[in-house]
Formats: C-alpha cells, sequence, structure tokens
C-alpha cells in the first residue's frame, strides 16, 4: 500500500516510546522503524526517550531507532536529542527528533526545572522542499506546572524565523 496522503507530502511522527518500561522495547523500536520506512515519514518527534544509566543492554534509545531506521530505509538517519532528567531513578530520559535530512540550529529550551525538568527539543530540517522548525516537548502531568511551561515554550518559539513550524509532544 503507498503512503497516505498525497505525493510528496510532509510525513511527520510523533510518539511517546515510554522505552525502557515497555516489555518487548528493542522489538518496538524496531516495528517503529519498518513502521516509519512504510510510511516515508521524513521526521520522528519523540518523547521519553530514554537510556538506562547501568544496563548496556538498555542504550539510547534514539541512538538505536536511529539505526534501526537506517537499515530499514538504506539511508542516513540525523538526530538531536536532550536530557531531560532521570527516571524512576534509572534511566536518562528525554527528547528526541530523528530526520531522513540534516538537522540545523539545534536548541534545547528549558521549560521547568527541578527533579523533573522538562524540556523542549528544537531543529530546523530542509525536508521536501520546505524549510521547517521541528519541536518536540514533554510537559509535566499537573495543570498549573504545564500550563506554565507550556506558555514558556510559546514564548520561546514565537519568534522563529521559519515559515513554517511543527509542535509535537507529549502534552499530558
Amino acid at each position: 500500500y503507498p503512503p497516505p496522503g498525497p505525493p510528496g507530502a510532509l510525513r511527520v511522527l510523533t510518539l511517546n516510546l515510554h522505552t525502557w518500561q515497555e516489555p518487548e522495547a528493542h522489538r518496538k523500536l524496531e516495528e517503529i522503524a519498518v513502521a516509519a520506512a512504510a510510511l516515508e515519514i521524513d521526521v520522528l518527534l519523540l518523547q521519553e526517550v530514554g537510556a538506562h544509566l547501568t544496563d548496556p543492554a538498555r542504550p539510547d534509545a534514539g541512538l538505536l531507532l536511529r539505526g534501526h531506521l537506517q537499515r530499514s530505509t538504506r539511508r542516513p538517519w540525523y538526530i538531536e536529542g536532550r536530557t531531560a532528567h532521570i527516571g524512576f531513578g534509572a534511566f536518562r530520559e528525554g527528547l528526541a527528533i530523528l530526520s531522513a535530512v540534516p538537522l540545523t540550529d539545534p536548541e534545547e529550551i528549558v521549560l521547568s526545572g527541578g527533579g523533573l525538568r522538562r524540556i523542549a527539543v528544537a531543529a530546523t530540517a530542509d525536508v521536501r522542499g520546505r524549510a521547517v522548525r521541528f519541536v518536540s516537548a514533554h510537559l509535566s502531568w499537573e495543570p498549573e506546572r504545564a500550563a506554565a511551561e507550556s506558555g514558556r515554550l510559546l514564548a520561546a518559539l514565537g519568534d522563529a524565523p521559519e515559515r513554517y513550524r511543527a509542535y509535537a509532544g507529549d502534552i499530558n
């Protein structure tokens, strides 16, 4: 089957990986790559991209997914990832943008501090003839904190020079 949408459409996938909390995490990452290849996804905007602090069998999920994408599509993939905090006392958790084309002007936007610090990651990619600013964010669960974080994110991105923007994330 052909991918959905018209030919030449920009294809973006956003996903909260929950990475190493999944029962078959390695298999899930491979399935994501195969599905992204079949759907001709251009950019993936990811949240809860984890890496176990001490277990080498659970490495950085963004880098692992990039490898699966490169094997599935037989082309290079580019990544911008940042760690937000330590989750469950065992995982570096963060965000990543994976793109089939080079990413430029990467930026980490701090949305809140503390033990469960929240961030957004932004980068620009020239995809299918359009310069697009992509942003992946993961906001807090608490409504008041999430509202303040979304306000900081919009303020930080308000004057971005790109004509096209794509925002995605786990907005809780």
